[in-house]
């Protein structure tokens, strides 16, 4: 049995070739040279109750290193529990106050994390006031979520 391990211009741990590579010409990098990337809002709205968000951890400080100042990324995180009318209520005050400080922003990226239903695929949204978990249709979740964001929404949205 052999084992071979490959790895860059060796075999084995040793050289493939006799002498190493050489390179005509030169690298060249431009010294003003930036990504620029266009102003953009990261909203992650999650099942209160939920606590494993990586997809949205992972996707944000992917997404982090092609911006230069936090001014042109606006990471927002917020939580939801629209179950019953005091949590629509809450969630209402939460929202207005959250679009107030948003302008400016040429994409918005939503990622919504909830659970479904298995028997019908409703969505989990959250706890009514006697403790019992609340599930509604898809069509019916986005509009109590995006009721009030429908502002920064319009602009230019992708739904994760």
């Amino acid at each position: 049995m052999y084992l071979i391990i490959l790895q860059g211009f060796t075999l084995n741990e040793k050289p493939v070739f006799n002498n190493y590579l050489k390179v005509n010409g030169c690298f060249e990098h431009s010294i003003s040279g930036r990504v620029l990337s266009p102003p953009t809002i990261l909203l992650h709205l999650y099942l209160h109750s939920i606590r494993h968000t990586a997809h949205f951890t992972m996707t944000e400080q992917l997404i982090a290193e092609y911006y230069s100042s936090t001014q042109q990324l606006k990471i927002i995180t917020t939580p939801f529990n629209i179950g019953d009318e005091l949590a629509v209520e809450k969630w209402a005050r939460d929202t207005r106050r959250t679009v107030a400080d948003l302008s400016g922003y040429g994409h918005v990226i939503v990622f919504i994390t909830t659970h479904s239903v298995p028997e019908n695929g409703d969505l989990w949204i959250g706890v009514d006031n006697h403790g019992e978990s609340i599930a509604a249709t898809v069509e019916n979740v986005s509009t109590g979520l995006f009721y009030y964001f429908i502002l920064i929404l319009t602009i230019n949205t992708t739904v994760v």
